[in-house]
């Protein structure tokens, strides 16, 4: 895993050890597989000689980019490329994640060519031409997903800032229309502590996370598709190693698990359900899933509101 500088500034820069132009996220999947990024060129050359007998993903890579409308203001949103192998054929599959009604007077992110190569044969599998284009288009197929996406608000109409427990965000996310369909997650963003209180005031997401004490949940509410997305996210997020997640990695996060990172006092933790356990990534965790992640992108464009 590694994060590549770029031109876009990272929307919860400040949060965590990544640098704030550090907003272009590469994984790799296996060791056989070798890459190489020439900045200079603006080139990434993915190689691997394996014939694979199944689809297998080679690498994944994540742009943090923006929309830019005509008064200048910039709204978030990735660009999201997995390059994968059948046999000796590369292919890629590269799409956006955005807000609805997403500005596109002008765009911002790194122009990135990818290449493929097996022995002494070299695929283009994107070109800057390519990459403008899912940049600035979105599909017709994938604003009809986005309309699917459902969402259910749990938050009290009353709540006291310095109290622990209040909740910034607490929503259900699925999919479906109409307010009806499948509940896939509950995630919640709390306050551990009655100091958060003027920082919840403030209203600035990278402030809570970075100075207060807060847990960011998820929890899941199906066993349906879940518990595979959740077992990829640990290899994304760098959490496959942690002994407390050991039955996730395993079986994935399961109907009625809790899934959670806490930030107290400087100090991280990592929670499923009623155990805890030190995870000192806990604040780089959290930033990274909620730039990354489709699921994180929503609750920081909830917050935001």
């Amino acid at each position: 895993m590694t994060f590549l500088p770029g031109r876009v500034t990272c929307p919860l820069a400040g949060v965590g050890n990544r640098p704030a132009d550090a907003s272009n996220r590469l994984a790799v999947d296996d060791p056989a597989t070798e890459v190489t990024v020439d900045r200079a060129a603006g080139r990434i050359t993915i190689a691997d000689d394996r014939a694979c007998a199944q689809k297998t993903v080679l690498a994944d890579l994540v742009w943090l980019a923006q929309g830019i409308d005509e008064a200048g203001r910039a709204t978030p949103f990735t660009i999201h490329a997995e390059i994968t192998k059948l046999g000796h054929a590369f292919s890629i599959d590269i799409h956006t994640h955005e807000p609805s009604k997403l500005p596109r007077a002008r765009l911002a992110y790194e122009p990135f060519e990818i290449d493929a190569v097996d022995g002494d044969r070299r695929t283009m599998l994107l070109n800057l031409k390519k990459l403008a284009f899912v940049a600035s288009h979105n599909p017709l197929a994938r604003r009809l997903s986005g309309a699917l996406t459902t969402t259910r608000d749990h938050l009290p109409a009353h709540q006291d800032p310095a109290a622990p427990g209040y909740r910034v965000i607490d929503r259900s996310i699925g999919i479906g229309a109409l307010g009806r369909g499948l509940m896939l997650v509950r995630v919640r963003i709390a306050s551990l502590a009655a100091s958060n209180a003027p920082l919840i005031a403030r209203g600035s997401l990278a402030d809570m996370l970075r100075d207060g004490s807060w847990e960011l949940s998820i929890e899941a509410l199906t066993d349906r598709w879940l518990p595979e997305l959740v077992q990829r996210d640990l290899f994304l997020f760098q959490m496959s190693d942690v002994p407390l997640l050991a039955p996730v990695a395993r079986g994935g996060l399961r109907a009625g698990q809790t899934l959670g990172f806490r930030t107290i006092a400087g100090s991280g933790e990592i929670r499923l359900d009623d155990a805890t356990a030190p995870f000192p990534a806990a604040l780089d965790a959290s930033r990274a899933y909620l730039e990354y992640h489709m699921l994180g992108s929503l609750i920081a464009e909830a917050v935001a509101r």
